[in-house]
């Protein structure tokens, strides 16, 4: 039922920051770990691994892609231009296919005051 898939997403939050906190995880396995927040059925517990995963020290940019990547699967606008606005800074600093990166993943906002949020952050 929806009680356990929120439970279930509550803990699978909690286990995926902590392998966050406690390991160097390779490109492959950061992705890997993102995907599986983003594919829950919260989007606000999806929302606090990847800011959580943004937070990071020391982010490789193929880190931050894989967090661009996922964000779009979170269906509200809310949590996608918060995840995308926490990303901002990172963006402004990176490569052309990260700013493409973003742009693609705030196509996804459907609301145009998230979606002018997420672009207003990142310029």
């Amino acid at each position: 039922g929806i009680a356990s898939n929120l439970d279930s997403d509550h803990y699978r939050s909690i286990v995926l920051t902590t392998m966050l906190d406690r390991q160097e995880l390779s490109d492959l396995a950061f992705s890997q770990l993102i995907s599986q927040a983003a594919e829950g059925e919260s989007d606000h517990y999806a929302s606090i691994v990847l800011v959580h995963a943004l937070e990071t020290p020391g982010l490789s940019e193929a880190k931050v892609m894989s967090v661009l990547t996922a964000a779009p699967h979170l269906n509200s606008d809310h949590y996608l231009a918060e995840v995308l606005t926490r990303a901002a800074g990172r963006v402004r600093n990176g490569s052309a296919a990260l700013k493409e990166a973003y742009r693609t993943a705030a196509k996804s906002i459907d609301s145009e005051v998230y979606y002018a949020r997420a672009l207003r952050a990142v310029e």
